[in-house]
Parts: structure tokens; sequence; C-alpha cells
């Protein structure tokens, strides 16, 4: 059996297609933040309660995403109304077991929205994704929040500048 070519063939079956599975499109949007944060940063392992971290291990970041255009509607569509997840978690580690209390384990949340609902619509396309980068601290306290909600706390960030953009917040936390 050829495992390369199998992972090649799966790879091109849930990420070869412009509009990407809910279920798969999380992991991208991980993905592109991570690209555009570049070195310094690492993926969390499997079950933190986050999604990204510097090397260090002292800054976590959360990301959200969500699209407008989802895989099972058809072109030119009406936009999803986005909410995002912001709800506090019992973390689990391995050496601790579960926490006994709920609480955000990230720094910052960043809230990644891909906006296009037409046939030029691709979610692989990073520079069609805004990214809105908030404080954990600037969160209400609820479950969810939506996307008019995040805009009011912060502008959109472009891929090309979450790097950037993020560093001054990094000595303000």
């Amino acid at each position: 059996m050829d495992r390369h070519g199998s992972l090649g063939r799966l790879f091109t079956r849930l990420y070869g297609r412009p509009i990407i599975r809910n279920v798969l499109r999380g992991e991208l949007a991980e993905q592109l933040v991570l690209d555009a944060l570049g070195a310094g940063w690492i993926a969390a392992g499997d079950y933190e309660p986050w999604d990204i971290e510097s090397v260090d291990g002292k800054t976590r970041i959360q990301v959200k995403q969500s699209a407008a255009r989802q895989s099972w509607a058809v072109e030119d569509c009406t936009p999803t109304t986005p909410r995002f997840s912001i709800k506090a978690s019992k973390s689990w580690t391995e050496s601790v077991g579960r926490a006994t209390q709920a609480s955000r384990h990230s720094s910052f949340y960043i809230f990644a929205w891909h906006p296009l609902v037409d046939a030029s619509a691709d979610h692989r396309v990073p520079e069609q994704w805004e990214f809105y980068i908030v404080s954990t601290s600037r969160l209400p306290e609820q479950d969810s929040i939506s996307l008019s909600f995040v805009r009011s706390l912060c502008l959109a960030t472009a891929f090309d500048e979450i790097g950037s953009a993020i560093l001054p917040m990094l000595t303000i936390d």
C-alpha cells in the first residue's frame, strides 16, 4: 500500500475544493493564523483548551472561525449569521486531568471570518479572510459572541498583518 499516495488523495479530498466543510475549516483557519504569525509560535496539542501558543508558552491563542458560504450552500446564497463560541471550559492535561473550574485559557481570541459567497469564494485563500484579534479580557462573560459584537471591539486585520498586529498587544496584556 502506498501510504504517501493515500495521504495525498485524502488531503485532496478534504481540502481540494474551494469551500471547506465545517468540521475541517477550523483546522485550516488555525493553520492560516499559525502561518501568519511565523516563527515563535506552535500549534497546541490535542485536547488543549487553546489552539496556538508561543514557543516560550507565555501566550496562548484561541482561533474561532466561520464562513458566509458553507459547503452545503449554493453560490450567491444568503450569508450565514456568524456566532462564535467563547464559552469558558474546563481544561484537561495529562498530568493533572480535568480542571474543577471552567475558565478561558487564552490570552487572545482570533476570530476568522470568510465573508464571500459568490463564485470567487475560496476558503483556502488567506487574503479572502478577515481576522479580528481580541484580548480575552475584553470578551463578555457569555457563551457566544456575534460577528457584529466582535467588530465593535476591533477592526479587521488582514492575513499578512496578523503577526505585526499581535506584537504590540503582547506587551499590553
